[in-house]
């Protein structure tokens, strides 16, 4: 039985705000050491078209996790962002890919994306 995968009857809100009936839980998925191999073997096969170095970058609304591990699971580098700083990394000689925990609406994402 999976516990990262939530239904509520009553409306849950979001980080971005919204509301939905559906939640799912990115730590608790994380724990889940079979799940995670998985999504990390799938990003890995994935990000073999993009062009190396790796920088992955962490939103402070959650995907710490997933970032630091992609990252060792890859041997590249990670760090985390917030409103105040944006990690040093030459984006001519390398690619940059900013990891949530969850997407939902991709708010988080696209506030930080325009910071890079």
């Amino acid at each position: 039985m999976n516990n990262w995968l939530i239904y509520s009857r009553k409306k849950i809100t979001l980080h971005s705000g919204q509301k939905s009936h559906w939640f799912i839980d990115g730590k608790k998925l994380f724990k889940n050491e079979q799940l995670r191999n998985e999504v990390l073997k799938y990003w890995n096969s994935y990000l073999q078209i993009f062009r190396k170095p790796f920088l992955f970058i962490t939103v402070p609304s959650g995907g710490d996790i997933w970032a630091e591990s992609i990252a060792k699971y890859t041997k590249q580098a990670w760090g985390k962002l917030n409103d105040f700083e944006v990690p040093i990394f030459n984006q001519d000689k390398g690619s940059v890919f900013v990891v949530d925990d969850v997407l939902t609406t991709g708010n988080s994402i696209s506030f930080y994306q325009e910071k890079l």
